[in-house]
């Protein structure tokens, strides 16, 4: 039934941008075929849950089914833009791998859906729901079971995600630690700071969310030696990568030499792979080392003096910049439908690197590629989306502002009576830094 409902979704999302006219439902039959596509699937949906709730984990077979229908579910409310109901899910699926972990990994296919699992759960910490996603602080014994269990069914790949989801909630901490802290913040109470301020923002209530939870904040030097553990792991990554594996770098122009002093980019080379498929998991590697990177950090973050606009760009960022160019968009732009592809590089790309030439480059050569294959559903959302981050990070510069971190107003939903046209966003929340400090402010879209 999830899968039916989940089907049915993608049939709404898909024809729903079609040629329609100004007929009404009642008048125009394509319109009521797709309404009912939206109904069924809210029906079976629905009557999942139910069947769910009455379910008994008992057996192999059984508990395995279950999480793969919680994980559907997860990701049709993620869809249907019930933000809420989506972590529930998951947290739904988290409790039952705790449970039954054994008896799923030992199915055929328990492997396969414990890995789907696992980098589901990595995923949500970085879906574009403001602060949600950075309150890392909301361990206790249980989450720390979940992270060994999912430690123990990710290979190379989805070990690699798991860094890179991890990297960027601890770099977005740092951010939010850091921008408190010249506010004369003490650690102490930097949570509950930002909380009640994305709550007075966009309207959630962030700072009731916490209650029932053992937290215990992490100070600056915690995180910053996180992410040099992250960057630890990520260089194992990168020695254990098979030959085949490996970048072919052009031989004519080495990153040394390249001068990005003139904002064009015009002499970034494409870097060649043998597989495509090799592609996107060494850009995921260059962003999560761009992301735990303290020279990086300290080129735009931590350096008391402001960053020189006119000084060449980072060699990892122009490395990254040489991998999104052997990418292939009608292949990889997949990626991003349920997790996290090149569309949301590009944007982690222009927080991280908040530079005139980067986003420049991204709105004009690259995004534009990504376009024709994503002219609807989910992945026209995000296509526009994501070019509406970047967007207000230019404004930014342009402004003489640069923004480590900006979040996007999202419809968070208890029920399916999402407005399809409101996935548009109309706001940016954003904490960044000036010549004169550190600043947070709203930024109207569009």
């Amino acid at each position: 039934m999830s899968l039916a409902a989940a089907n049915l979704h993608q049939l709404h999302v898909t024809n729903q941008g079609s040629p329609s006219g100004d007929a009404t439902p009642s008048s125009n039959p394509q319109m009521t075929t797709i309404s009912c596509y939206k109904q069924q699937a809210i029906s079976l949906y629905a009557t999942a849950v139910k069947t769910l709730s009455n379910a008994s984990l008992e057996g192999s077979d059984a508990v395995g089914l279950y999480l793969t229908v919680v994980l559907l579910l997860s990701l049709f409310e993620w869809d249907f833009g019930s933000a809420g109901s989506y972590f529930t899910h998951l947290d739904g699926a988290d409790t039952i791998v705790c449970l039954g972990f054994e008896n799923i990994i030992s199915l055929p296919w328990g492997p396969l859906i414990l890995r789907s699992w696992a980098i589901l759960r990595h995923t949500r910490f970085t879906r574009q729901l403001p602060f949600r996603p950075l309150e890392r602080e909301k361990f206790s014994e249980t989450h720390r079971k979940i992270s060994q269990l999912s430690s123990r069914v990710l290979d190379g790949t989805g070990n690699l995600q798991a860094l890179l989801t991890d990297a960027f909630a601890l770099r977005n901490r740092l951010v939010l630690q850091i921008c408190s802290e010249k506010q004369g913040i003490e650690d102490h109470c930097t949570l509950q700071y930002w909380r009640l301020w994305y709550s007075k923002v966009f309207g959630f209530p962030y700072a009731s969310e916490v209650q029932g939870h053992h937290l215990t904040e992490m100070h600056k030097s915690q995180v910053q030696d996180g992410l040099y553990q992250n960057e630890v792991q990520l260089r194992v990554w990168r020695e254990a990568l098979p030959k085949i594996a490996e970048p072919i770098v052009p031989k004519a122009l080495s990153n040394g030499n390249i001068d990005c002093r003139d904002g064009s980019l015009q002499y970034i080379l494409p870097w060649a792979f043998l597989q495509q498929e090799h592609v996107l998991n060494y850009l995921n590697y260059l962003t999560g080392r761009i992301i735990s990177s303290r020279e990086v950090l300290d080129l735009y973050l931590l350096n008391d003096e402001f960053p020189d606009p006119l000084l060449p760009l980072h060699p990892l960022v122009v490395d990254a910049l040489s991998v999104t160019e052997a990418l292939d968009p009608e292949s990889s732009i997949k990626y991003d439908i349920y997790g996290n592809g090149p569309l949301w590089i590009f944007g982690i790309l222009s927080i991280c690197a908040p530079d005139l030439r980067v986003v420049n480059y991204l709105l004009d050569v690259v995004l534009p590629r990504f376009r024709p294959f994503g002219s609807c559903g989910p992945l026209l959302e995000t296509i526009i989306q994501e070019t509406q981050i970047i967007t207000c990070i230019k404004s930014e510069i342009e402004r003489g502002r640069l923004t480590f971190l900006c979040d996007p107003d999202v419809v968070l939903t208890d029920d399916f009576a999402l407005d399809e046209e409101s996935m548009v966003y109309t706001k940016m929340a954003v904490v960044g830094r000036h010549r004169q400090g550190f600043y947070r402010d709203v930024v109207a879209v569009g």
